[in-house]
């Protein structure tokens, strides 16, 4: 049979034709003269795809297995960071950080007054901490800050967005209710996890 006519019939069989065509091959290997120049380009065009060639002989190649993904636990810095902070939104963070695809640490729980205020004098809040008090003044909200591939920090945008998906996801999981502060429109804050005000209230 013709390399060709084989290969209309795997066309046909699908799958289990390769099984055919590496025993019509390996029969066939043995004499010379019976293979066609179109055989032996179609079997190493076919090889390159499916087969590896160990000793003249032709074997199935064992599909590559996807690498289970790394698994992060929150350092006992990020843990002490969280004292004071609500217990659901605690065991969101404890949820995102199994989920996450990205390792991320915990920078930030429950502030003070004046520690609030010298954000807002630094440009880093809109909340001053007295006229106008955060979350973080009730223990509703963390911040986080994520590493990247290389466990370096980062503050690409991507990457938070990401993680935000395992904070959503967790707090899903758990019936807990969060708002990201990546989705925010006026001042959007990528690093800021809160407990929803409607169901939350200070």
């Amino acid at each position: 049979m013709k390399g060709s006519a084989m290969l209309a019939i795997l066309s046909v069989v699908g799958g289990g034709g390769l099984m055919a065509w590496a025993a019509y091959r390996s029969q066939h290997m043995s004499t010379p003269s019976a293979t066609t120049q179109s055989d032996t380009n179609t079997t190493s065009f076919l090889s390159t795809l499916f087969f590896k060639e160990e000793n003249n002989t032709m074997t199935v190649t064992a599909p590559t297995v996807k690498p289970t993904p790394k698994r992060f636990y929150l350092s006992s810095r990020s843990k002490s960071r969280m004292s004071g902070v609500h217990p659901d939104l605690i065991k969101v963070v404890e949820r995102a950080i199994e989920l996450t695809q990205f390792d991320f640490g915990i920078t930030s729980g429950l502030r003070s007054a004046a520690e609030q205020n010298a954000l807002f004098k630094d440009g880093k809040s809109q909340l001053d901490g007295y006229a106008r008090k955060s979350r973080h003044q009730s223990g509703h909200a963390i911040d986080f800050v994520v590493y990247d591939e290389n466990g370096k920090v980062t503050w690409g945008w991507s990457y938070y967005l990401q993680v935000s998906y395992a904070f959503k996801q967790a707090a899903l999981e758990l019936g807990v209710k969060i708002k990201w502060g990546g989705d925010w429109v006026s001042f959007k804050d990528g690093p800021h996890i809160e407990l929803d005000k409607s169901v939350y209230p200070a």
